[in-house]
């Protein structure tokens, strides 16, 4: 296809306008430095801008979070260490800096009320009003790790706060869905009757079950603090193969490992 926008004609000057290009969802006219590169297009830029593809992407999370962020902890915990050093490598460059220099800024801008919090506490243990302890308040329930560390249960009281290891601060702070909340429904893209009996079984055998993915007699069950999480599979082997991935691993917090098991949904069925 021939851009006759970019198109020079031999014996003039080439054009001074910078390059543009028009969307392919919002069809409007952008300089191509609003489009992300893509090798694959004859003019290296993807068909849609940025903006719109920003807005593509938080829909798509805004319908599929849940299972956005199964799948994202499961390719996570298949190489933890390769992630973190890609991170890390990532956070080193200059780009990751800037991005990561915004972030806090947006963080701090939001979080005003936490900042004060975590200073209040800074100067009380600085002044001897706080002590803090050498054991996790909560070391009774096990999987203690990292260091002991302040949490307010809330933040209007900076002072009144319980001292948790690390591994147990970030637990309590996962966000979970609670078991008055519809069970999303992640099915709407395949509306196969198999599937609905699927689910319909899987809702009676796991009923505080958070989300629920796949469809099959075999699941891949995670019981987290919050309920459970269970996918799908047709055949045991799939489903064994899931919890593989994931033995000896957290899928959300230190709290569920070990606790992934295959169970048969409708055990009056055949596998």
């Amino acid at each position: 296809m021939i851009d006759f926008e970019q198109l020079e004609i031999p014996g003039l000057p080439p054009s001074l306008d910078p390059p543009i290009k028009r969307c392919r969802r919002c069809w409007t006219v952008k300089p191509a430095g609003e489009f992300s590169f893509d090798r694959s297009r004859h003019d290296g830029l993807a068909r849609q801008c940025r903006e719109c593809d920003s807005d593509r992407h938080k829909e798509r999370r805004r319908e599929n979070g849940d299972l956005i962020r199964v799948r994202a902890r499961r390719r996570y915990s298949a190489s933890p260490e390769q992630k973190r050093r890609a991170a890390a490598e990532y956070r080193r460059t200059d780009k990751g800096k800037r991005l990561n220099l915004e972030a806090v800024k947006r963080y701090r801008d939001r979080n005003t009320h936490k900042l004060a919090a975590h200073l209040a506490v800074k100067k009380a243990l600085a002044a001897g009003d706080l002590v803090r302890p050498d054991q996790c308040q909560i070391a009774h329930v096990g999987n203690c790790s990292g260091r002991i560390e302040a949490h307010h249960d809330d933040y209007s009281k900076p002072l009144e706060v319980r001292w948790l290891c690390t591994g147990h601060h970030q637990a309590s702070h996962t966000k979970t869905r609670t078991y008055d909340e519809p069970t999303p429904n992640l099915f709407t893209v395949n509306p196969e009757p198999a599937v609905h009996q699927d689910l319909a079984r899987a809702l009676r055998r796991w009923p505080r079950a958070r989300w629920i993915v796949g469809k099959g007699n075999w699941g891949h069950v995670t019981f987290c603090p919050g309920g459970e999480t269970v996918e799908l599979f047709p055949t045991v082997e799939g489903a064994l193969a899931a919890r593989a991935t994931l033995d000896g691993k957290a899928c959300c917090s230190t709290h569920c490992v070990g606790q992934h098991r295959v169970m048969r949904v409708a055990i009056d069925q055949p596998g």
